[in-house]
């Protein structure tokens, strides 16, 4: 994807604005929070296990999303300085 300038600004302000350092917060105690019960649970049983993908599946999407961003305008900054 190419980003036009006013989408890097607005990129980089995103990365750094601290609703986005919440965010990513968020999302280590999500990781926390939902893997806990699979620590008493019986890993062998199979409705066991499909609630163990979809947890995976899901915090796999929330850490792709904050990495995403985070990448991104790692990526862009580099390419400025040059």
């Amino acid at each position: 994807m190419e980003l036009d300038q006013s989408q890097k600004d607005d990129l980089k302000s995103l990365t750094e604005h601290r609703g986005f350092k919440i965010l990513e917060q968020l999302v280590e105690e999500m990781e926390k929070e939902l893997f806990t019960p699979f620590k008493k649970e019986n890993i062998r049983l199979p409705e066991v296990q499909d609630n163990l993908v979809n947890t995976q599946m899901m915090l796999a999407w929330a850490e792709h999303l904050i990495s995403t961003a985070k990448s991104r305008w790692k990526s862009i900054s580099k390419k400025e300085v040059k």
